[in-house]
């Protein structure tokens, strides 16, 4: 995680080996140890303009003399989460009364987290998986599990890798899925997922990559998706343009990104170019004026794939809309059949 400090008049410094660590480097360029001792602030809208414009300039020198290491790095940076995602102290109890597992998925070890609708395991009670979405954490979802108990349904969920309990300090969708197959051999198989941007994204991959994946897709009835993503190439493209580079800097990210993924092109991975062979019903809730996942996104998949209900709604923007009331009941009631035939 990238670190710095509260303080404005302060420039915190990390150990050399500290930061090479960090970022897997072997060099010792006094530019890159500059731009990766910090983390973005929001809150101080001068640093983070400080940084973006640090980075800017590191990766428009490198791209010149280095074009295939800027890839790479920039890559690096796009798949390290800045921070990791604190649990919401209204839902601190509900995480508490989970039965916390931990599950090897690959290289990481994944935190998940089961909630059973009673006090003992019922083999018959549908079970749905929350999956949060990048810098976050299970909890960020966890209002969604005492509405999905009393209404019948037993509910797991984990940290994806590098995130919240999880260890690792990169990931990419790859990674959540192969995390998302992990939890579901220990638990059990499920009957729908609830999921929020990446893991929406996450979700897509699961059902329908079996070309990409050594393993079955994984089987569900149900996909509930809030502000889904869906493209990885939209994503490192909205990358460039955080970071103020042009556009012509996108296909070194993505051979960055290929080269890691040993060899298979991150439009691969489009959801809308896989979803459509599968007939999983789908309920769709995007805000048009999401800042973070472009609607269109939603609307790419929503054209070839005729089991995608997508429901606009507004106001709620990228976060908000994962955890709104509204949005819980409405998501309840798209499920309201699976825990109906369970207790049939």
């Amino acid at each position: 995680m990238l670190t710095t400090s509260t303080s404005m008049d302060k420039v915190p410094m990390l150990t050399l080996s500290t930061t090479l660590h960090r970022f897997d480097l072997t060099w010792t360029d006094p530019i890159h140890r500059t731009i990766v001792i910090y983390q973005f602030q929001p809150e101080q809208p001068t640093m983070t303009n400080i940084i973006l414009t640090l980075l800017r300039i590191y990766f428009q020198i490198l791209a010149r003399i280095a074009p295939r290491i800027a890839g790479r790095h920039a890559y690096r940076l796009f798949s390290t989460p800045r921070k990791r995602a604190s649990i919401p102290s209204a839902v601190e109890p509900v995480m508490a009364r989970a039965e916390h597992l931990e599950v090897d998925s690959g290289e990481y070890r994944v935190a998940a987290y089961l909630w059973r609708a009673g006090s003992s395991a019922d083999p018959a009670s549908p079970r749905v998986m929350l999956l949060h979405g990048w810098e976050s954490r299970a909890g960020r979802l966890a209002v969604w599990v005492e509405p999905l108990l009393a209404a019948g349904f037993e509910v797991v969920a984990f940290d994806a890798p590098a995130h919240g309990e999880s260890t690792g300090r990169r990931a990419n969708p790859m990674a959540f899925v192969e995390a998302l197959q992990a939890v579901v051999e220990r638990v059990g198989p499920l009957s729908a997922c609830v999921a929020h941007s990446l893991g929406g994204f996450t979700s897509l991959l699961a059902v329908s990559g079996e070309e990409l994946f050594d393993h079955e897709p994984l089987s569900v009835e149900r996909l509930v998706i809030l502000a889904g993503a869906e493209s990885g190439v939209d994503a490192m493209a909205m990358f460039c343009d955080i970071l103020g580079l042009k556009r012509d800097f996108l296909p070194l990210i993505l051979a960055g990104a290929a080269e890691a993924a040993d060899g298979r092109q991150v439009a691969d991975f489009d959801a809308h170019r896989l979803f459509d062979k599968h007939s999983v019903a789908t309920l769709w809730v995007h805000d048009p004026e999401d800042a973070e996942v472009p609607y269109e996104a939603a609307e790419r998949v929503a054209q070839v794939c005729p089991h995608v209900h997508l429901e606009p709604v507004h106001d709620l923007g990228h976060h908000l809309i994962a955890r709104d009331p509204a949005m819980i009941r409405r998501g309840l009631d798209f499920l309201a059949d699976l825990s109906h035939r369970s207790a049939a």
